[in-house]
């Protein structure tokens, strides 16, 4: 894991890379955004991933600046649990943060629209939400 976020970072610090492999131009694997957020399988780049349990496992929802998370849900994810709280409100049901922004810190507040005590996650970092663990409603980066 460290290795990929390494190689992830170096990437996204020396600009945009592409590969297209046999077969595959044109074909997406993405799944469709939803009015409640973008739809989600797995974290990507320039992206904090909300999970719904401790240590980055359960459902996940991908944030980038979001003031009000009581709009958005978790979606299955691929990680350890993946399935448990897909479809719950991320508002007040998350425990832990993957940040895959390997430029800015994420920070999780426990009030809308970014106000109240807060858990600063480190750029490219990765943890539990502790105090907050299932009492959030924003979060942003910084």
């Amino acid at each position: 894991m460290a290795r990929t976020r390494t190689l992830i970072a170096a990437l996204a610090l020396g600009g945009a890379c592409v590969a297209v492999l046999p077969g595959t131009a044109g074909a997406s694997t993405g799944a469709p955004a939803t009015a409640q957020g973008p739809a989600a399988v797995s974290c990507s780049t320039g992206y904090a991933c909300i999970h719904y349990h401790p240590n980055r496992e359960g459902a996940v929802y991908k944030s980038k600046n979001d003031a009000n998370h009581g709009n958005n849900r978790f979606v299955a994810s691929t990680r350890p649990r993946g399935g448990n709280g897909a479809g719950q409100t991320v508002r007040n049901n998350a425990a832990s943060v993957d940040n895959w922004n390997f430029g800015q810190r994420f920070r999780v507040y426990k009030f809308p629209n970014y106000q109240g005590t807060y858990t600063t996650i480190a750029a490219g970092g990765e943890g539990n939400l502790g105090a907050l663990r299932n009492d959030n409603a924003s979060g942003k980066f910084l």
